[in-house]
């Protein structure tokens, strides 16, 4: 039997002084015992009964995960409540929790990747709870204490904030008697209401972050988008799946024909008050700029043109594997709780099925024109600035130049970043 619970708690909710709480308590919750098991006697007795429990809080959104035999479906109940309402968050493990999170944090400097990616939301979603600076961390976290885990549990992990799911061979009455338990022994309060603005646009950019003796570029790029619940999501969802999904044109044209990257794609993401289409190329350094341009090449032809017999196989291919993304009772559960949780149509996976079906080309091409804009584009490349960049006409000149004089052909603008 599998038990989510999923609760409206995350790292949005935090005040910035709080920074790197959610990490910490995700890692220390199951690690940390109850009141009347200690860490090492908790994790025994879940390895004994074949139990499995995580708890798992994001950035919007926490998921509290119980997979357990038929037979033991009231004794994981049992164990989940007193984690849940008794929870011991051992000291000496939290302690062990903060020092790996300060020493990551710290270490993040060294993954070029990770040093993009994390720039990119920053800048994006600048002056938002979205964009807040993961790095904060290493002033607020050793500032965290036991009774400050304690009270994002009491505040946010209440009966109100939650959406329970359940699937496996279960029987009705007794799932529903043995909720009522926990639902029972969690605290009668009303959660913290979550008051959040829509971001603010942000301008584009090429931002250069200069990493000595890297010499494999790694490129996070960002564009807006819808949200989830507004007209043509979907379509544009299929749009950005032909443009830089498996084996689509962005790779095709990158990597298969040019041979300028080993890796490059595109695809639609969300936050629940923000959409957002984000894209990775990993190349060697010296390619970074042309790569860049022809992926801005390829977006602006879209607008122009959708190719119809491309159009119709990832119309294909995304329709075949979408039923991979709920192929599990749980899974399919799941989904259906998100959805109710996010106040969004519980007919979601008809809808977004019947999106794909019926999006034309026109449409796409309609759609390429809003959202495919090279000049909306906030590129993020971590790199050594000084490698050196031989272009075809003979000439040779720093990656650095290469990408300021892209810039200005794609009439974006250009600035460095620091490394941290």
């Amino acid at each position: 039997i599998d038990l989510t619970i999923l609760v409206k708690a995350g790292a949005v909710d935090l005040a910035p002084q709080k920074e790197g709480l959610t990490g910490i308590l995700s890692a220390s919750l199951v690690r940390g015992g109850t009141e009347s098991l200690s860490p090492q006697e908790f994790g025994m007795f879940l390895d004994e009964n074949a139990i499995r429990l995580s708890v798992s809080i994001q950035e919007e959104e926490t998921a509290i995960e119980l997979s357990v035999l038929k037979e033991d479906w009231e004794k994981g109940v049992k164990v989940l409540t007193e984690l849940l309402t008794k929870p011991r968050l051992d000291p000496e493990i939290i302690r062990v929790m903060k020092e790996s999170s300060l020493t990551s944090l710290k270490r993040q400097g060294g993954d070029a990747e990770a040093v993009s990616r994390r720039e990119a939301m920053i800048w994006h979603f600048k002056g938002h709870p979205y964009g807040r600076d993961p790095l904060d961390g290493i002033n607020t976290i050793p500032t965290l204490t036991r009774e400050d885990l304690l009270d994002f549990l009491k505040a946010y992990f209440v009966p109100s904030n939650m959406v329970v799911c359940v699937s496996g061979d279960v029987d009705r009455a007794s799932v529903e008697r043995q909720l009522a338990g926990l639902i029972e022994a969690l605290p009668d309060r009303t959660a913290p209401k979550r008051n959040m603005d829509d971001p603010a646009n942000t301008p584009p950019v090429i931002a250069l972050i200069h990493k000595p003796g890297q010499v494999q570029s790694q490129v996070n790029m960002v564009l807006p988008s819808v949200k989830r619940t507004q007209p043509n999501f979907w379509e544009i969802s299929l749009l950005i799946n032909l443009f830089g999904g498996n084996d689509s044109l962005l790779y095709t044209r990158l990597r298969d024909n040019l041979g300028l990257v080993y890796a490059a794609y595109f695809y639609q993401a969300y936050k629940w008050q923000a959409g957002l289409l984000r894209g990775y190329i990993g190349c060697k350094a010296d390619k970074t700029a042309e790569a860049i341009d022809e992926t801005a090449a390829i977006m602006a032809s879209l607008s122009a043109d959708v190719p119809s017999s491309t159009l119709e196989r990832r119309r294909l291919d995304v329709l075949n594997s979408f039923v991979f993304n709920v192929d599990t009772p749980s899974a399919l559960v799941e989904a259906y709780g998100r959805y109710f949780m996010r106040d969004e149509p519980l007919d979601t996976l008809e809808r977004i099925q019947e999106a794909y079906l019926r999006a034309k080309r026109e449409q796409l091409e309609t759609l390429a024109n809003r959202f495919l804009n090279p000049e909306a584009l906030q590129v993020f490349v971590v790199a050594d600035k000084n490698i050196e960049v031989k272009k075809q006409d003979g000439t040779k000149k720093t990656l650095e130049q290469d990408l300021k004089d892209l810039a200005r052909k794609l009439e974006i603008p250009f600035v460095e970043i620091p490394l941290r």
